[in-house]
């Protein structure tokens, strides 16, 4: 016993010196990196994501983890939609989209009135979308049971449109599902939309016929190539839900020392330390966001006074 807690605190070590050195590290998105395939398909090597996708597949043909059936239906359809519309058409992709259309229409049943309180974030800016894409593409998907979503989304969008909300905060996260015009006010520090690689990519689609905004559509696209290093395993075209995420990344990891009641533990004093003391840094007035190019947010506020009390 007495070796592995040794072995543990070795690796905890080693995690916390790699904190803050980069943009931070998420898990793969297939909805982000479907989203890109499909607007900016010069940026993410068509054919090794399109493989990567139907790896993604589980066994009922649906993307997304089958132990939360309502978050499933974002990735599938927008799976769905990349291989579509950018995989090779061979038997391989062919059965893959028919085993999704027909695991999509058993998701459809989580989409009816009344709504439930744990919706995915943006699904009803997001969904509706890709339902009418999937429409224009010929993807049968079933589309009565998301009228409810639909009635919501429009409601969102109404506010968004009074809102116009400003660059590097949350509701520019989702523009790819409610942008309409490339402004280069839109573009944050990271070179991106909304630390989004979806809404960047679209972004990009949007400003390829807008040759006044050229210059800046060299740091979008760097800010794609260089967010796919934000995924673990990096793999070209391969990215994760958001990012640079690295302030984000080392506040939970610090508050998550916290809660287990060795953040101050002896071993790691030399390495955390440190990172409380930046940490401290870090946080304005405002409170802290989850890089330093992005606006300050609740979670990441409440997590680092925590670990800063």
């Amino acid at each position: 016993m007495t070796h592995d807690i040794a072995c543990i605190i070795d690796e905890i070590r080693h995690l916390l010196m790699t904190l803050d050195t980069d943009g931070g590290l998420l898990t793969p998105s297939v909805y982000e990196t479907a989203q890109v395939l499909r607007f900016c398909p010069d940026t993410s090597h068509p054919a090794g994501v399109a493989a990567w996708l139907l790896r993604q597949q589980e066994a009922d043909g649906g993307w997304g983890d089958p132990a939360t059936p309502l978050y499933r239906a974002v990735p599938t359809a927008a799976a769905l939609l990349a291989l579509v519309e950018r995989a090779p058409q061979n038997v391989r992709t062919r059965q893959a989209v028919a085993a999704g259309i027909e695991a999509f229409a058993t998701m459809a049943a989580h989409w009816q009135a009344p709504l439930p309180d744990d919706l995915p974030i943006a699904a009803e800016l997001v969904l509706p979308q890709m339902l009418d894409a999937a429409q224009r593409s010929g993807l049968p998907l079933p589309t009565t049971h998301f009228e409810p979503l639909r009635q919501l989304g429009r409601r969102r969008r109404r506010l968004l449109a009074c809102m116009r909300p400003a660059a590097a905060t949350a509701p520019l996260h989702s523009w790819e599902a409610w942008g309409r015009r490339p402004a280069r006010a839109l573009l944050d520090g990271s070179g991106g939309v909304g630390h989004c690689p979806a809404a960047t990519a679209w972004w990009l689609h949007l400003a390829q016929t807008r040759p006044h905004l050229r210059d800046r559509q060299a740091g979008a696209r760097a800010y794609l190539a260089a967010a796919t290093s934000g995924s673990w395993p990096a793999q070209p075209g391969i990215l994760p839900s958001a990012w640079p995420v690295q302030r984000f990344e080392m506040v939970f990891v610090l508050h998550t020392l916290l809660v287990a009641g060795i953040l101050h533990d002896p071993r790691l004093a030399d390495v955390a330390a440190p990172l409380v003391g930046r940490l401290a840094g870090m946080v304005t007035p405002q409170g802290v966001g989850f890089s330093e190019h992005f606006a300050p947010d609740g979670d990441d506020t409440a997590a680092a006074v925590a670990v800063l009390a």
